[in-house]
């Protein structure tokens, strides 16, 4: 059988049962939705604990989360963009997290000079001027 892409999908022995009454439609319990895309997040976390073990240390139970969701929506693209999809996942995620690693904490409050600086520059942005980027430090 031929979907309507052309790509052959069902066996060509798939057949209307004797008596030509079609296939009942099998209800799906929530339940069985719930317990396949459980196991399919299970799956994606423990090879990313196992792959990427300091990336999956460093995510907080909802990082770890928006993670695997994005990595099962990229296994889901068509098979050939499929591997370059969760590599692009995978490796925007490592680039987040070295940017975390390696950029320098800045905790301090602002001094009142520095406030009113990046307030001045704020204002010039809204009134679409152009603002020398040694204002915006």
């Amino acid at each position: 059988m031929i979907s309507g892409s052309g790509i052959r999908i069902w066996k060509a022995s798939v057949r209307t049962p004797r008596g030509g009454r079609q296939p009942r439609g099998h209800p799906t319990s929530a339940e069985t939705i719930e317990g396949l895309a459980q196991e399919l997040a299970d799956i994606v976390r423990q090879l990313a604990e196992r792959d990427f073990p300091e990336l999956w240390d460093a995510l907080s139970d909802r990082g770890r989360e928006l993670f695997t969701g994005n990595v099962i929506e990229a296994a889901s693209r068509p098979p050939e963009d499929r591997v370059r999809a969760i590599s692009d996942v995978i490796e925007a995620w490592r680039d987040e997290w070295q940017l975390m690693v390696s950029a320098p904490l800045d905790d301090e409050p602002f001094k009142a000079e520095e406030r009113r600086e990046v307030e001045e520059a704020e204002e010039q942005l809204n009134r679409a001027e152009a603002v020398p980027l040694r204002r915006l430090r």
